[in-house]
């Protein structure tokens, strides 16, 4: 009778593992991430830019950041230490953004503006890892540039698995209409990290944004072992046409205990 039940047990458990909704597990995802005290990762990102020829870009990257909004983040060039750094202590209003190529620049930002000013370049991984970990991490300002939580259509794609540990895989597709304002508005944030190999961020975005309709269509691959996110991708489409393309690798990890040891060791 108890290995009877037992059996039903599991077998019940089974049908509410794969019965779950895509907005059942995307909630799930949030409030894990909302309840974890800090968050660790580091991977890689592979950008495609579009273009005659088209431009591929590989980036190491590294962030760290606690409930309290302690950041320490790098995303560095394949080529060497030529990226961007951001570094903010939770007593600080504004951290410090580093760009490091021939000249090394240093500015004074906040959180919120930091990852909008590093959506484009760096792949928005300090967007995605604040929205994710923060509730309105941006409130009501306008400055928010990508979807890394919102949509308009939720997805629940089929499992997978990638070795032995199976995963989610949620695609997220959101449209927002761009006017001529939150171009100028977005390129005036953008401008101040100056270049992506050797193109302006204007040049850029005068390529792939004009006024009309920007869908971005965000897939992320969550693991039923710690249900953190260890993949994603992204693809932005912008009047019909395919623009830049990221795929994000990933090795998360949360609650890591003396986090601010933890942040002191890596800086040695």
């Amino acid at each position: 009778m108890k290995t009877i039940l037992f059996t039903s047990f599991l077998l019940l458990s089974f049908q509410n593992l794969f019965s779950q909704s895509a907005d059942e597990i995307w909630s799930g995802v949030l409030k894990h991430y909302r309840n974890i005290s800090n968050y660790v990762d580091e991977g890689i990102l592979i950008n495609y830019f579009p273009g005659n020829p088209p431009i591929s870009t590989m980036d190491s990257f590294y962030i760290a950041m606690d409930s309290h909004k302690n950041v320490d983040h790098w995303i560095y060039r394949s080529t060497g230490h030529q990226g961007y750094q951001y570094n903010k202590t939770s007593s600080q209003e504004e951290g410090t953004l580093t760009r490091l190529f021939e000249i090394k620049e240093t500015v004074p930002r906040s959180l919120d503006m930091a990852a909008a000013s590093l959506y484009a370049v760096g792949g928005g991984i300090l967007d995605m890892t604040a929205c994710l970990m923060h509730p309105n991490f941006y409130g009501d300002t306008k400055i928010h540039p990508g979807p890394a939580i919102a949509y308009d259509t939720l997805i629940r794609l089929q499992d997978t698995t990638i070795s032995n540990v199976k995963y989610y895989q949620l695609e997220l597709i959101h449209s927002i209409y761009l006017s001529e304002e939150k171009i100028r508005y977005q390129k005036h944030v953008l401008d101040s990290i100056h270049t992506v190999q050797n193109i302006t961020v204007s040049e850029e975005s005068d390529q792939q944004e004009k006024p009309g309709t920007r869908t971005i269509i965000t897939k992320y691959f969550v693991s039923t072992k710690d249900g953190l996110i260890h993949r994603r991708e992204q693809l932005n489409i912008s009047g019909g046409t395919n623009g830049m393309k990221t795929i994000l690798t990933m090795n998360p990890k949360s609650d890591v205990p003396d986090f601010k040891i933890y942040l002191e060791k890596k800086h040695e």
